[in-house]
């Protein structure tokens, strides 16, 4: 059997279990503190450009707004009577479908013999231009609801052109004076309006060998354009005011929660701040519509942190701007001809 030493009769203890090393309370709530506090500042650094205001004082602000303000002012005789030309709006809506078809299939056959309506529509129209007709005192023309809506004017304007029978026509005239009265106090669409039928009215003379003269006088300006600039923003500054003031808030429709902190009086602070800055740095550039429309022209990420910036921001006003360029310039090319 093996030998046994004396030593292996003394029982010894069992090993003592390794100590664990444990993280001290006050430690504990150090970390947790300091997570909380980096936590804390992240988020505050993630919202903060929506809740400050602009980056620049009250006064300076106010001051470039109503530059903005005055360089809005609509042409002289725009502010005339348009009753006559809603009354005619009004006649029109009756035959309203019929009319744009018969323009969009090109088919001056689906208006023979001239329905009733029709007649009296382009009567009252004839009646307003002759009158010196303009679009009213009210510079944003009604907004977004407004009686002359841009889409149901520019089908007036279209149909007294394809009827009319001559240069010397009231209802031509009146069509051409209608042009004239959209682009002198127009906003964007009414403006856009403006050029199209401007655009279509010289198609037609062209088409039909009418003589310049026909047109000469009625030639869209270089100098309309930055004005009506203005005047899109302060309608759409006056619109948000009253949406706002509808008890909607800053929360928009469809806004991230982010965007949303900012107050009423912020938002709108932004509105005059992004406008103002964009428009005195445009003006200089009022009479080179390529030098225009570059410096209206915004990207997506240039957009400062406003949720009611960012929803007024995509207008097609710098696109107008160029399209309008290529009207002038097609217009001098035919009313410059000996």
């Amino acid at each position: 059997m093996p030998l046994r030493r004396a030593s292996d009769a003394v029982r010894r203890p069992p090993p003592a279990p390794k100590q664990r090393r444990r993280l001290p309370a006050r430690g504990l709530g150090l970390a947790a503190l300091a997570i909380l506090v980096a936590a804390a500042v992240a988020i505050g650094l993630w919202v903060r450009p929506w809740v400050v205001g602009p980056p620049a004082d009250e006064a300076t602000i106010e001051a470039r707004w109503s530059q903005v303000e005055g360089w809005a002012t609509a042409g002289a005789g725009s502010g005339a009577s348009p009753r006559l030309l809603k009354e005619a709006l009004a006649a029109l809506e009756p035959v309203r479908g019929l009319v744009k078809t018969s323009l969009r299939e090109e088919d001056p056959e689906l208006l023979e013999p001239p329905p009733a309506d029709l007649t009296r529509a382009l009567a009252l129209l004839a009646d307003w231009a002759e009158q010196g007709g303009g679009l009213g005192e009210d510079p944003c023309l009604g907004g977004v609801r407004s009686s002359l809506s841009p889409l149901e004017v520019m089908t007036l304007g279209q149909v007294a052109m394809a009827v009319a029978t001559g240069a010397g026509d009231p209802r031509w005239a009146a069509a051409l004076r209608l042009a004239d009265q959209l682009r002198e106090r127009g906003n964007m669409l009414h403006l856009a309006v403006g050029f199209a039928l401007a655009e279509r009215a010289l198609e037609t003379a062209q088409e039909r060998g009418y003589p310049p003269e026909a047109l000469r006088t009625h030639r869209p300006e270089v100098e309309q354009l930055f004005p009506a600039a203005a005047r899109e923003a302060v309608c759409v500054h006056e619109e948000v005011a009253r949406e706002l003031a509808g008890g909607r808030g800053p929360a928009l429709p469809g806004q991230p929660w982010r965007e949303r902190l900012g107050s009423v009086e912020r938002e709108l602070e932004m509105l005059r701040w992004w406008h103002g800055e964009r428009l005195v740095a445009a003006h200089p550039a009022r009479a080179d519509l390529s030098a225009l429309a570059s410096s209206l022209d915004v990207e997506p990420e240039e957009l400062p942190a406003s949720a009611v910036v960012r929803l007024v921001a995509p207008y097609p006003l710098p696109a107008l701007v160029r399209d309008a360029e290529e009207t002038i310039a097609r217009y001098d090319r035919v009313t410059t001809r000996p």
